[in-house]
């Protein structure tokens, strides 16, 4: 006979149908078919099916997914067996329903299997979700950019830190260093690098022991590298160091000093003046060339006018130009200006100038860029002269010349003889081609192309042609290839000798004209006869330019001519030649290219030649002719260009440059991309105007320190354009101009925002962390001695009989007990911060509650609307008054001066997050305060945002992480001076069913159960009430306060053969043997031992899943007398069973 001696069938049937696990029996007759038997309550809502719906039907039926599931395979073997087995967690997963489950199915009979299951989905996504906030967080400490490494002190046998050894480091250390993980792992710093400084073990060391973080920054001699970062202890005897690698910064600022050296070289060597003039007109800057170019010194010229250079002849155009600029009427001049020198000579100069404006676009200066262009300007003048002469002499030459394209024939220019002669008007002739004006045949007109292709020119040709009044004519023909403003046209002249000889005086003039043509003093033209190895013409100014003579120079042949040539360019004329010729068939082809060319001193000067290679029958080259001009300054300008374009490349960093009044005179691209402001909207600017920069000191004493040590260095805050604020590292430096001796500032900003937040939310993690460690033990404590209170209050209520004044007592002490048990909950569902323990409850209890507790002591007033049948939700209970809580005092603070609180619930049927319609209970609060403006709506769910002056900003946060883990949704709308309302939706279930509420008090009792037991714990409150309890329901006891007191008790009592019917362990005993290790002391002595573990930590993972950890069952503090009775029930009755099953 066991303890509790047989027990009814009814007794069977209420555990079967109050268990929480699912149970479900099934029915076979061949092991291979089962149908449902029975199922309960548990297992219903489980598999969302009712057992009179389905039973006698087979499961496949029912459930179609088990097959896949694996569940009908277990059914199976189980049946034919007799052995139970486990179906690990697995998918179940139809059109109806897809969960996780874990099955356990044993035989209960011939004929009959039990699956007892749970629905593990939570879990599953739990584990996932654990699984990528793991991979997440190791991905960011494998990529981050700063070199990570967690270093532990090592001390002397005195006690003294020595040295530190490596413990862990990311990819970036080794990136950084040099070194890998694998060779610095366990080792001290002083092995891989003895030559460590003894202040950096010191600094380190001190930085473990103090917990004080310090900002380093040192050159490491073994690595040759400069490191600029952050040490901090996350635990004492161990540091961290977060650093970069800014050895390139610090060559960067080097260079960056170099370039500004450069520029003032530039500057003073640029062969074009520059000058900054006044609105006034004085010169207020301006460099050597300028001074040169006026004849003067340069303190003459910083005390002048800029009108005063300018030539009488263009002053009224030079004023009225500047007051335009001046004005704003335009923004730049692109002009020639005649200047006067102070020698009284003069001059021609290019002049650029344009205006100098600061952000507002108020005028600061006028900046000019002046090139002497009066060699220039007489070449030109002289190209003038001899183009009027040129085309006074064609209009009114005694011949018929015209000047055409090469490749249309279309006429661009015909003299008044041709008009005379052709008797067509010069507007029918220009834009036509002759063979459109019947003036020339097809025919003869490809024998005159013939010849031009063949010889280059043609050369007193007699052609036929046809006047207007179709009269035929008979013309001596002449033309030559000439270069019109750099494009090649054919310049023709015919002599009609119808009916007469030849007019020497006539012809002799036009081959005045044409060489007039060929002669000009900027191209060269040239035939170079390649078969003879020579040039048959060139152009007499050639030798003005080369100062080779003429005659020498046209003896030189195609193999010859690249020895002219810069080296450089050699091999690339001779390449581009061969090229050309392999990829072109026909009679001819163009060329175009550049190249330097050697002068008879020695000197070499940049030509652009543009030229025609002709071949023969065969594809040889026959004879190459072109023109050729000299584009020297043109190169020399690009030049320039290219060099500027280097000196000023852009440094990464903000590098700014202001004078002692703070406006900003250099602006790097680094700034514009950092602060949101182009370099000619900073400049002229007030810094700390323009960044609106909060100092950490004032600003005049930051000067002053500058004045007196060169340098200051510290952190700024600063505003960006979009007002975004920022923090930098700040880093100050006195410069002084070589150019004018004066003073400025160098400021080379870092912005180090996001670490600063970073380490802002790692130093709030780590309190939060502590408070929630600080509220588990308080509410563990607390539950102690709840315990003891509870206790007392159900043994008193069992001593008073019918007493009703006594009882009504106890009531009101059991609803303050109930009251503190709650807020214990509180406090350990905040120091869990993890999922939710859900149970179904109604929500009507929890919202009285935490409306009463929300507005206690506030002049607020709130309303509460229930819908009638409201449905149950499952929830954790204690979050879900969080997030409640939360709602109504941030409610009533929104209202200082008094409102009103309006909080409805009720059911509602929509979509969920999975698209599907379903049950959800919506909850609103609603206040009457001043609301909520957009921008602070944006963000109000932020971690850590607040608008309180000493708010945390994670009550909201919190809110919305707790719905969300409770697959709910939480919304805010309002509107400003209207109040706001929060909205949460809670999935809930879809019935009418009232849910009994949880109590702390039940009724007591009616019988006793007898039997030995122990009880450990380390609370001697609890240690005799629990004795009491026990002697109550007629048990001996027998108590400790350790877990190795308590096996020792268990082993010598099992020896004696008078083992203990249940043991009662504590499951926390700080500085002993807890619960947990004590059962597993006992199980090893006795597997068939019956364990009861017990704690007032209600999240700890025992408590959740004692069976797990070797426990028959648990009860949670505070307990009180029927709630141990019951446990005690169900453990003994569990054993009882086993004990049939086995024998």
């Amino acid at each position: 006979m066991t303890l509790f001696g047989a027990k009814s069938e009814n007794r069977y049937r209420a555990l079967f149908d109050n268990t929480v696990n699912g149970i479900a029996i099934y029915g076979s007759t061949d092991g291979q078919q089962f149908y449902f038997a029975d199922m309960n309550s548990a297992g219903e809502q489980l598999s969302l099916v009712k057992i009179q719906d389905i039973a006698g039907k087979e499961i496949r039926e029912v459930f179609p997914g088990v097959v896949e599931m694996g569940l009908y395979d277990v059914l199976r073997r189980v049946w034919i067996s007799g052995t139970a087995e486990t179906l690990p967690v697995a998918l179940y997963d139809d059109q109806s329903l897809s969960r996780y489950y874990q099955n356990r199915v044993c035989k209960i009979s011939d004929t009959e299997v039990a699956a007892v299951y749970s629905d593990v989905s939570e879990q599953v996504r739990a584990e996932g979700e654990l699984r990528r906030s793991e991979v997440r967080f190791r991905s960011l400490f494998e990529t981050m950019q700063e070199g990570f490494a967690l270093h532990e002190v090592v001390f002397d046998d005195a006690g003294n830190p020595v040295d530190y050894r490596f413990l862990e480091v990311n990819p970036a250390f080794e990136r950084l260093t040099g070194l890998s993980r694998d060779a610095v792992l366990g080792r001290t710093v002083r092995e891989i690098m003895p030559q460590t400084e003894e202040y950096w073990i010191k600094t380190y060391c001190q930085v473990a022991m103090t917990g004080e973080a310090v900002e380093v920054e040192n050159y490491s001699d073994e690595l040759g590298r400069y490191y600029r970062g952050r040490a901090y202890s996350p635990k004492r005897g161990k540091f961290v160091v977060l650093f970069e690698d800014v050895t390139e910064k610090k060559k960067g600022m080097l260079a960056l000093v170099q370039r500004e050296e450069q520029m003032r070289v530039l500057f003073d060597a640029s062969q074009a003046g520059i000058v900054m003039v006044e609105p006034s007109g004085a010169i207020m800057l301006a460099n050597k060339r300028m001074a040169e170019m006026f004849g003067c010194s340069m303190e003459e010229l910083l005390r002048s006018s800029y009108p005063d250079h300018l030539h009488p002849d263009q002053r009224s155009t030079g004023d009225q130009m500047m007051r335009m600029l001046i004005a704003g009427e335009i923004d730049h001049v692109d002009t020639e200006r005649h200047y006067l020198r102070k020698d009284g000579g003069d001059f021609w100069g290019h002049l650029s100038g344009r205006r100098h404006e600061d952000a507002d676009g108020v005028l600061i200066s006028l900046v000019g860029n002046i090139v002497d262009i009066t060699d220039r300007r007489r070449a030109e003048e002289a190209l003038r002269i001899s183009e009027q002469k040129f085309f006074k002499a064609f209009s009114h030459a005694p011949l018929m010349m015209s000047i055409s394209e090469i490749s249309t024939g279309r006429y661009l220019n015909v003299n008044n003889k041709f008009s005379q002669i052709s008797g067509f008007s010069y507007s029918e002739v220009v834009g036509r081609t002759s063979i459109e004006l019947g003036w020339l045949s097809a025919a003869e007109r490809d024998r005159m192309i013939g010849i031009l292709e063949g010889s280059g020119r043609i050369q007193d040709l007699e052609i036929s042609v046809t006047a207007k009044d179709g009269s035929p004519l008979t013309c001596l023909y002449s033309a030559e290839i000439i270069n019109v403003e750099g494009v090649d046209r054919l310049l023709s002249i015919a002599l009609d000798v119808t009916g007469h000889n030849k007019d020497r005086e006539a012809l002799a003039y036009a081959n005045e004209c044409f060489q007039q043509a060929l002669n000009g003093p900027k191209h060269v033209l040239y035939r170079l006869n390649v078969k003879k190895g020579c040039y048959d013409y060139m152009s007499p100014v050639f030798e003005q330019i080369t100062g080779y003579p003429l005659e020498q120079f046209m003896r030189t042949g195609l193999d010859g001519l690249p020895n002219y040539f810069h080296p450089e360019d050699r091999e690339r004329f001779l390449g581009y030649i061969g090229a050309e010729l392999a990829k072109n068939s026909g009679k001819s082809f163009d060329m175009e290219m550049e190249y330097r060319f050697r002068k008879v001193d020695g000197s070499y000067c940049w030509v652009h030649d543009s030229s025609t290679v002709c071949l023969d029958q065969q594809g040889e080259m026959e004879y190459i002719f072109g023109t050729v001009y000299e584009v020297t300054e043109r190169k020399q300008a690009e030049e320039k260009l290219k060099q500027q374009a280097e000196l000023l490349e852009f440094a990464h960093d903000c590098i700014i440059v202001r004078d002692l009044d703070d406006k900003i005179t250099y602006w790097n691209r680094g700034a514009a991309d950092c602060y949101g402001w182009e370099r000619e909207e900073a400049l002229g600017q007030v810094s700390h105007e323009l960044l609106k920069t909060r100092f950490p000191v004032p600003l005049v004493e930051i000067f002053k320190l500058l004045l007196k040590d060169g340098m200051w260095q510290g952190e700024l805050v600063h505003t960006r354009r979009d007002g975004r604020e920022l923090t930098v590292s700040s880093r100050w430096s006195r410069i002084r101009s070589e150019l004018d001796n004066t003073v400025q500032v160098l400021e080379i900003n870092n912005d180090i925002t996001d670490r600063l937040q970073l380490e802002r939310e790692q130093e709030k993690g780590q309190r939060l962390e502590s408070l929630g460690l600080l509220a588990g033990g308080i509410a563990h404590d607390f539950n102690n001695i709840l315990t003891g209170i509870v206790g007392n209050l159900s043994l008193i209520r069992v001593m008073v009989n019918d007493n009703l004044r006594v009882i009504g007592r106890l009531d009101d002490c059991e609803k303050a007990a109930r009251r503190a048990g709650e807020l214990t909950r509180q406090l350990l569902t905040f120091s869990r911060g993890g999922e939710p323990v859900k149970k179904t409850v109604e929500l009507s209890r929890i919202l009285n509650e935490s409306l009463s507790f929300g507005l206690r002591g506030s002049n607020v007033k709130g309303t509460l609307e229930i819908s009638d049948e409201l449905w149950p939700v499952d929830v954790d209970e204690g979050q879900i008054s969080q997030v409640l809580n939360n709602l109504l005092i941030n409610a009533t603070q929104a209202m200082p001066d008094g409102g009103e609180v309006a909080v409805k619930a009720e059911n509602l049927i929509t979509e969920g997050a999975d698209g599907e319609p379903g049950c959800f209970v919506r909850l609103s609060i609603r206040d009457s305060g001043s609301g909520i403006s957009p921008d602070i709506m944006q963000k109000i769910f932020d971690p850590y945002f607040t608008t309180k002056p000493e708010g945390t900003g994670l009550g909201l946060a919190s809110a919305y992480s707790i719905v969300r883990r409770h697959g709910g949704s939480i919304i805010v709308s309002s509107e400003v001076g209207n109040g706001a309302e929060f909205v949460i939706c809670l999935p809930a279930i879809c019935s009418k069913n009232p849910v009994e509420p949880e109590t702390i008090f039940e009724d007591q009792p009616e019988t006793t159960i007898g039997g030995r037991v122990l009880v450990m714990d380390d609370e001697q409150m609890i240690v005799e009430l629990v004795c009491m309890m026990l002697a109550e329901l007629g048990c001996s006891v027998d108590s400790c306060g350790d877990g190795r007191e308590a096996v020792s008790l268990y082993q010598a009592a099992l020896e004696r053969g008078e083992a203990y019917d249940i043991v009662i362990l504590d499951l926390t005993v700080p500085g002993g043997v807890g619960g947990l290790e004590a059962c597993r002391r006992i199980r090893a002595i006795d597997p068939r031992a019956t364990l009861i573990v017990s704690s007032g930590y209600s999240q700890d993972a025992v408590m959740a899943d004692f069976r797990e950890h070797g426990f028959s069952g648990s009860v949670m503090k505070p307990y009180a007398m029927k709630s141990l009775f019951d446990e005690f029930k169900r453990v003994m009755a569990l054993r009882d069973r086993r004990e049939q099953i086995h024998g």
